[in-house]
């Protein structure tokens, strides 16, 4: 999405955030994600939105400016959230309505055309349950090599981060490092799972019982 003139946020603090969530009241949280929840569009969705050009000005031109922002919708949601997200931004920014000049839109269905892992529009790639979090990708030693030969390793910002969090489990010694080594304690994957996989077999076969949520995209 580019709008002409930096965005005219009520909030003063917006105006200088790269990343802005807008929600409402948390009593508005709850009504949007409970909708979502039970597989129906709300009304005034969960949207984020990003500002690159505050940090970056080479993103502009002049003072027209990209701006990147998605929306909670249902997984798998085949509707178009672009006008729930503009009424969301108008909120909180009015007048930003006049000031698009040029909009690029990618539905939750669209998604896994861009990025296989997003299944249904899922952009967390799956659920976020406690076993995931912790166990994900895999469990081993080294949940990050894929045991494919030829030491493929599962990279990224969120795999780094993930592996930093788990190194740590394990100097604390909130894993049991040496059942694993030793064999005693194993996991077997789930039938007909067909492992080693692809990182993105691997995402759109996980549960999506806490995750209905999906990003249906209008960026730059």
């Amino acid at each position: 999405m580019r709008s002409r003139a930096a965005w005219p946020w009520t909030n003063e603090a917006a105006r200088r955030a790269g990343t802005v969530h807008i929600a409402g009241s948390f009593e508005e949280i709850a009504v949007a994600e409970r909708e979502i929840n039970r597989g129906r569009m709300p009304e005034r969705p969960y949207v984020l939105v990003a500002q690159q050009y505050l940090a970056d000005p080479t993103r502009s031109a002049g003072d027209v400016h990209p701006v990147w922002s998605y929306a909670h919708v249902p997984n798998g949601y085949t509707g178009d959230a672009t006008e729930a997200v503009i009424d969301q931004l108008e909120r909180f920014a009015p007048g930003i309505r006049e000031r698009i000049v040029a909009r690029f839109v990618r539905s939750a269905t669209e998604m896994p055309a861009y990025n296989a892992n997003y299944v249904g529009g899922d952009i967390v790639c799956g659920a976020n349950t406690p076993v995931q979090v912790l166990f994900r990708p895999r469990i081993a030693l080294d949940p990050y090599t894929t045991g494919i030969p030829g030491r493929l390793h599962l990279l990224g910002r969120d795999a780094a981060r993930r592996r930093r969090a788990w190194d740590e489990r394990l100097q604390r010694g909130a894993i049991g490092a040496e059942a694993f080594a030793e064999g005693r304690l194993s996991w077997r994957p789930r039938r007909g799972s067909g492992y080693p996989r692809s990182v993105a077999e691997q995402c759109s076969t996980r549960p999506r019982r806490s995750s209905p949520s999906a990003g249906s995209r209008a960026g730059a």
